[in-house]
């Protein structure tokens, strides 16, 4: 970074993705603990344990139509464990792509391959 000329798109990016990472927005108990605990350690939405308001959730039940971004170099949310709920879900599609779970969102190829698909995905009339 500091052999970066000040202003160049690259440096200019290194900087946003780091004020992005700092930024440390606080996730709420019982949030962190479905993503973290039931959903990452757990696996209880791979296990067919996943509960949402004290009911149990059967992605085959879900049936209006959902995007499923996967990242294929993701190791916080690895693909193996990932391709299995758009799998389970009548009207999932999937979107796979060649970036990490930060990378989907933050890298340079984000707004080509992902957020505009996601954009279209949201804005399509069903």
């Amino acid at each position: 970074f500091l052999a970066m000329p000040a202003g160049c798109p690259n440096a200019d990016r290194f900087v946003v993705l780091e004020d992005w990472l700092a930024d440390a927005v606080p996730m709420a108990l019982p949030a962190a603990t479905n993503v973290l605990i039931d959903w990452y350690i757990e696996n209880q939405t791979g296990h067919g344990r996943w509960r949402l308001l004290d009911r149990r959730v059967d992605p085959k039940t879900l049936t209006q139509p959902a995007l499923c971004v996967i990242g294929r170099r993701d190791h916080i949310a690895p693909p193996a464990l990932s391709d299995a709920l758009p799998a389970a879900m009548p009207a999932a599609e999937t979107l796979s792509l060649p970036l990490g779970h930060v990378g989907m969102i933050a890298s340079r190829r984000a707004p080509d391959i992902c957020w505009r698909a996601v954009a279209a995905f949201l804005t399509r009339d069903v």
